[in-house]
């Protein structure tokens, strides 16, 4: 009797699976459609929490750094002169190299100079003080030419000063100029235009005297017709701006926006376009189609040019 049911318990239908294991079948099935759609899914997830890992941990890693191997650098500073000219105008550069295992971290840098000797130009002011970046190997601070300008004769000295974040104290670079009186010069050139000038004013040609000092400009004119005064402005790399006053009238031209070529030192040439102007309320209004809303009446446009062989001596 037991043998008997042994047997009958024992025997299987072939071809069939017991409800046991069909159920761990689908489950396996089950699992393995879960895992592949969700492992995009996961692999995703990883990767963000391995960048925001990276993200928290690498400042925290420089700063570490910066403690073990005490970030170094040094500063080179260029500049286009050693010695100049009272008038001559200074074009400065500054890098930085990182002497360290560790980078040398961001941070501001300052360039302080001798006031009584040079001026900044107009467009360097904002730049005296700008942000410096992370250097890993050599960086330049300046993205662009920091230029200054002679105006008395002496030794000028120049402090470029970097502070880091992580720094213990300053990184400096001391650079000295020397400034010589002002050079003796009969004919314009491109970067000086003192001297005499072959010039065109509406038509009428005439001579025109020039004072450069650190690109301001002053000196006078006289034109075949008589007419004569004085003259204002200044100019800077590729442009200049004049005023021509106009002796015993309240008339003056006034050219904005000339032009020059730099490069050209063989013979210098300017132009640009002369509005000849009238305080509002003094004379007849002849207004032509030019809009004056800086207090003055337009009464003509024409042609300014000029003219000077380019030698030194």
């Amino acid at each position: 009797m037991s043998r008997w049911s042994v047997k009958k318990n024992s025997s299987k239908v072939k071809g069939k699976e017991t409800p046991a294991k069909e159920r761990k079948s689908k489950i396996a099935a089950l699992g393995g459609f879960l895992l592949s759609s969700s492992k995009p899914i996961l692999v995703a997830v990883i990767a963000s929490l391995a960048s925001l890992v990276t993200y928290v941990l690498t400042p925290f890693h420089e700063y570490v750094n910066s403690i073990v191997w005490k970030e170094k650098g040094e500063l080179v500073v260029v500049s286009t002169h050693k010695e100049m000219h009272v008038g001559e105008v200074l074009g400065l550069n500054v890098y930085l190299i990182s002497l360290s295992r560790s980078p040398v971290s961001e941070g501001s840098m300052k360039v302080s100079f001798d006031d009584a000797i040079l001026r900044p130009a107009p467009e360097t002011n904002e730049k005296l003080v700008m942000k410096s970046p992370r250097v890993v190997s050599v960086e330049r601070l300046t993205p662009d030419d920091l230029e200054f300008i002679a105006q008395a004769s002496g030794v000028a000295k120049f402090v470029v000063s970097v502070v880091t974040k992580n720094g213990d104290s300053p990184i400096e670079k001391a650079m000295l100029v020397k400034v010589l009186p002002k050079k003796k010069q009969i004919y314009p050139t491109a970067k000086s235009f003192t001297g005499d000038w072959n010039i065109v004013l509406n038509g009428t040609s005439g001579t025109m005297e020039l004072e450069d000092i650190g690109r301001s400009l002053s000196g006078k004119y006289l034109l075949n017709d008589g007419y004569r005064g004085e003259i204002d402005g200044h100019h800077d790399g590729k442009t200049f701006y004049l005023t021509l006053y106009r002796h015993g009238l309240p008339t003056q031209y006034e050219v904005r926006k000339g032009v020059f070529d730099p490069a050209n030192e063989l013979g210098v040439e300017l132009s640009g376009e002369a509005i000849l102007r009238l305080p509002r309320g003094v004379g007849a209004d002849k207004e032509q189609d030019i809009p004056a809303n800086d207090g003055w009446t337009v009464l003509h446009k024409g042609e300014f040019t000029a003219s000077a062989k380019g030698e030194t001596q």
